[in-house]
């Protein structure tokens, strides 16, 4: 009977050491991760900080545009262009005899 509680404690043991040995790596691999996640969210920052500035910039442009200098200089471009299409479009007076 004492051989049998030894067996058993002895197996007990054992996979009570399996389970610690498991349990170690997998908090390992976890402290891996971890560490994988935190480079990742670094690298998405980055990029959402690129973004931002980019899109501060269209937002400085697009205020610009709506400016009423550019409005006016909008306005004058398109009437010199209309002004030279129309001097291109004329035909010289000519009288047939």
């Amino acid at each position: 009977m004492e051989i049998y509680f030894a067996v058993c404690i002895g197996i007990l043991t054992l996979t009570h050491l399996i389970g610690l040995v498991i349990v170690i790596y997998t908090f390992a691999q976890m402290r891996r991760s971890a560490e994988a996640v935190e480079v990742l969210a670094y690298q998405a920052q980055d990029q959402v900080e690129k973004i931002n500035e980019a899109t501060g910039a269209i937002s400085d442009f697009a205020g610009s545009v709506r400016s009423g200098w550019m409005k006016i200089l909008t306005v004058a471009v398109g009437a010199s262009a209309d002004f030279i299409s129309r001097i291109k479009d004329r035909k010289p007076n000519t009288k047939e005899n």
